[in-house]
């Protein structure tokens, strides 16, 4: 509508294409959400960033929650990755009580994807495997070695 186009231009985005304003409206940007991003801090410049964070869930309350678990300098694209591969506080604080503490964004991205978890932590520990680095948790998740196969290959004494 008029009045939608008129309120995004006047969002402070800058001059905005149909097509930008287009996918705004596509995943539910409003006036509100820009001015909420923004009084939290969230730092963007585009329409295109708006339109990532709206579309993968990135809320006020998602980056303050991460704030508080130390991330509280986040790019946009930093916001993007982590919402959406499911990487929250929880996530953090499970990563933290695991023995892997103060990650960087990048590597939380990368356990996250490679669904690594504390259970996946502590089967390799278990299979003598412990202090690993990030590293070698993404590699080992990525190319399927989990407890179950360092058992299976020390049925036959390969190291």
């Amino acid at each position: 509508t008029p009045a939608y186009i008129d309120a995004m231009r006047g969002g402070g985005l800058g001059e905005l294409s149909l097509d930008e304003i287009a996918d705004m409206k596509a995943v539910g940007v409003t006036p509100d959400y820009i001015s909420a991003l923004r009084a939290a801090g969230i730092k963007f410049d585009s329409a295109r960033n708006v339109t990532e964070l709206r579309a993968v869930g990135v809320t006020v309350e998602y980056a303050a929650q991460m704030r508080a678990a130390g991330y509280g300098n986040l790019t946009t694209k930093q916001l993007v990755e982590m919402r959406a591969l499911g990487v929250s506080p929880a996530y953090v604080k499970q990563l933290n009580d695991a023995g892997y503490r103060s990650l960087t964004p990048n590597e939380l991205v990368e356990l996250r994807a490679q669904r690594v978890n504390p259970e996946f932590i502590k089967s390799l520990n278990d299979a003598g495997y412990t202090n690993l680095s990030v590293k070698d948790l993404v590699r080992m998740a990525a190319t399927g070695v989990s407890a179950d196969f360092i058992r299976d290959l020390a049925k036959y004494k390969v190291k």
